[in-house]
């Protein structure tokens, strides 16, 4: 890599801001509809796209694409949505081209941090006016350098203790060798949380201190989900995309339906707020829905936020009951901070998709520490009705209220949640989640994270894959999650 001094009117930076504004809530599309042929009568909006045949991800508008276009240096891997190609050398980017700053690294010995900038093969040594120009930029950094410092204290890994160094100072070798996995991981890591930046969600990285470095994944990165023809038409067919008014009017004649009681609400404007409507027109247990009198015992469950946004944990049973959460809409009178809104609102704390060993793959771990009850991040995927029993399912995760026999597939297409690992005592678990922004929206599934207890900053995010019924029969694979754990993994 070329080592220059910046000039310093050409530099800019990516806003590394964790909240997204109101406006980007409501103007961004919020799901893509896959279908298979040109012909389709469905048409796109400014709320959902329309998708031929297969999704592909496309290199972001900026300086990267423009260097993929016209760079000389060509990475040695190739991944959807990454730019290939760079500008070798300062001089041979234009004279006009926007120098966004890509990353910020300690050097051993130096006390000014080096950059990297978008689209370029070009390592600038920073003087000492950078950090106090590029705050979010060195903020970015401080929270690597937590994260790092977090695992040095808890890890035994000897092999991982010495790449934890190799991350937190570049040495000139590695600066040298423009080859290296190290800045592919950087790419990827920078060019995923740029659609992170565009949602105004807060970002993420991959790490992978492993001497002999795995190559990321490689997989198609998406913001929302994927939703595939069929699969759509059953969504809008659903009662659940009704309006409120509509549902409240097909019970209109029976005085007994609704709860004598009414059940409080985090909502901004409790006396206008529907969302504990929605849930008994929709989603409550009766006795006609019941099949099986023991259902009776264990009926679905309504779990609610609190004034600050947190999930009420009270009386959370991770297996037994039926969990959904139901976010407002524009139907209940509130803004868009409204606290029954933290799906809407998007991940609010950093992440790490982190390579965990050979036998769990990539897990995903916690940049800033994440609060018991604290919405973490979004399943997301492609949503379809399963045809036939040849598909790998080992991405799949099951929609049993919203739209029930539907399910998220993220093995192509999907976001970092796909890499939550299993943990037979899970500091974490994925709920349904009943929410769109306007009720003309028809409603798509959603699967919302959620932390059990609180995470602490290098801690891995993990949920639990099987029942315990499952994991306690002797049969299968025996459980790695910790130390001598008793359990085994069902085979299929």
């Amino acid at each position: 890599m070329d080592h220059v001094t910046p000039v310093k009117d050409q530099a800019s930076t990516e806003s590394y801001s964790n909240v997204g504004t109101s406006q980007q809530r409501r103007t961004r599309i919020a799901f893509a509809i896959l279908t298979r042929s040109s012909k389709t009568e469905l048409q796109g909006s400014k709320r959902f796209a329309v998708i031929h045949r297969e999704f592909k991800s496309q290199i972001p508008n900026g300086p990267g694409k423009e260097a993929n276009e016209n760079g000389t240096w060509v990475c040695p891997f190739e991944y959807p949505g990454i730019p290939k190609n760079k500008f070798f050398s300062k001089t041979e980017a234009p004279e006009d081209f926007d120098w966004k700053v890509q990353n910020v690294f300690k050097i051993k010995g130096e006390t000014s941090p080096a950059t990297t900038y978008e689209g370029s093969d070009v390592l600038w040594y920073e003087d000492d006016d950078f950090a106090a120009a590029n705050p979010e930029a060195m903020k970015l950094l401080e929270t690597r350098h937590r994260f790092l410092e977090a695992l040095q204290k808890t890890t035994e890994d000897p092999e991982v203790l010495k790449c934890i160094d190799r991350d937190q100072y570049l040495t000139k070798e590695l600066f040298n060798n423009q080859q290296h996995l190290y800045w592919h991981y950087e790419d990827v890591s920078y060019y995923h949380n740029k659609i992170h930046v565009d949602y105004g969600i807060a970002g993420f990285s991959y790490m992978c201190l492993r001497e002999e470095m795995v190559a990321p994944p490689n997989f198609q990165y998406i913001p929302y989900h994927v939703v595939k023809e069929s699969a759509y038409k059953r969504c809008l067919a659903s009662k659940g995309s009704k309006k409120y008014l509509e549902l409240e009017a097909e019970v209109a004649g029976n005085k007994s339906f609704w709860s004598s009681k009414r059940t409080p609400t985090a909502c901004e404007k409790p006396e206008k707020c529907k969302c504990n409507r929605i849930f008994q027109l929709l989603y409550k247990d009766t006795e006609d829905s019941l099949e099986d009198p023991r259902d009776r015992e264990l009926p679905r469950k309504l779990l609610q936020p609190n004034k600050a946004g947190f999930l009420d944990l009270e009386h959370f049973n991770y297996i037994s009951n039926q969990k959904i959460i139901v976010e407002c809409s524009n139907a209940c009178g509130c803004s868009e901070e409204c606290p029954r809104r933290r799906l809407q609102q998007g991940q609010k704390k950093r992440l790490v998709v982190f390579y965990e060993n050979e036998i769990i793959g990539f897990g995903l771990r916690a940049a800033e520490p994440i609060k018991a009850g604290e919405y973490v991040t979004e399943y997301v995927g492609t949503v379809l009705a399963p045809r036939n029993n040849n598909r790998n399912p080992s991405y799949d995760l099951g929609i049993e209220i919203v739209v029930e026999g539907l399910v998220i597939d993220s093995r192509k297409c999907g976001n970092l949640a796909r890499f939550v690992a299993h943990a037979c005592e899970p500091n974490a678990a994925f709920i349904e989640t009943h929410s769109r922004i306007f009720e003309t929206d028809p409603l798509i599934p959603r699967v919302s994270l959620y932390a059990l207890r609180d995470i602490a900053i290098g801690e891995a995010v993990t949920i639990c894959y099987y029942s315990r019924d499952k994991l306690s029969s002797g049969k299968g694979i025996k459980c790695a999650c910790r130390p001598n754990c008793p359990n085994h993994l069902p085979k299929n």
